[in-house]
């Protein structure tokens, strides 16, 4: 099948991989270690309605500790990671869209090994391209440069996440945005920013690319 122009780029942790539960044990995990109280659920939930940068300012965590925190919370993730199925439906929908012809990324704040060696262990190999940057707020400069890269024009590219900081980064460079509602943010929370697409179930991004 010819491929159609439209990319549809998706974000890893929360939207294909169920990695919630991971994240959060392995959060409460590194915050002991630190020195913070544990998280309980309700505080989780709630920061679950949140942006990255007001946690990081709830906790009062100085801006400079962040990247070294990040990479403390991937190496326990990556030990982890074999616990983590992807979500349901999340396998079929991708390779339905790919039968049908559309351009698949995926654009991640993950690194790229981690992202790698849990496509190839659910078999989901039909990506056309991984777009990994380390820095937690760098998906700006990383959509950026897969637009640069694919020869992409912004009204082409779909962006399906889960988390505030990305449908900020997709408004910022004016592509598309699709809000799930299986992730680390809440569905309310994403709705505020007027996303282009809601999706309750992975089902329902088929009926928006047929």
């Amino acid at each position: 099948m010819r491929q159609k122009k439209t990319c549809i780029c998706f974000d890893f942790d929360g939207t294909i991989a169920d990695s919630y539960h991971l994240f959060l044990e392995k959060t409460r995990h590194v915050a002991q270690e630190l020195g913070y109280r544990p998280i309980s659920d309700a505080q989780a939930e709630h920061l679950r309605g949140q942006h990255v940068r007001d946690i990081v300012a709830q906790f009062r965590i100085p801006y400079y500790r962040v990247p070294w925190l990040v990479l403390r919370l991937r190496a326990e993730m990556r030990e982890g990671m074999g616990r983590v199925a992807p979500v349901e439906g999340m396998p079929g929908v991708i390779a339905a869209l790919r039968g049908r012809g559309y351009m698949l990324g995926i654009v991640s704040s993950n690194c790229e090994r981690i992202v790698k060696d849990f496509l190839d262990r659910h078999r989901i190999q039909v990506f056309d391209f991984l777009a990994c940057n380390s820095n937690i707020f760098g998906k700006v400069r990383t959509l950026r440069w897969v637009l640069w890269r694919k020869q992409l024009q912004p009204a082409e590219t779909v962006y399906i996440g889960d988390e505030l900081r990305d449908v900020e980064a997709s408004r910022h460079i004016g592509i598309r945005f699709g809000a799930v509602s299986w992730g680390y943010n809440t569905l309310e929370s994403l709705k505020r920013h007027s996303p282009d697409y809601v999706f309750e179930t992975p089902g329902e991004i088929l009926e928006a690319f047929p």
